[in-house]
């Protein structure tokens, strides 16, 4: 993994799942940035993303090595 913005990434989801909007407020990287970097990581296995039950059209990014 490279990239000044995929680690913020990686650092934000570390602890717990995040929904794009907190991603957004954590990182401060611009929209299409981590829309880009989201996508990059899903295809690549790292992170997985899923409907939140409370409002299904949010989803959460979950970071495969983070604790749960």
């Amino acid at each position: 993994m490279k990239g000044f913005a995929l680690k913020l990434i990686k650092e934000a989801l570390s602890d717990s799942p995040k929904t794009r909007l907190e991603l957004l407020k954590i990182t401060k990287l611009p929209e299409r940035t981590l829309r880009y970097n989201l996508s990059k990581l899903k295809e690549d296995g790292l992170i997985e993303e899923r409907f939140m039950i409370r409002d299904l059209r949010r989803k959460l990014f979950i970071f495969r090595g983070a604790r749960q």
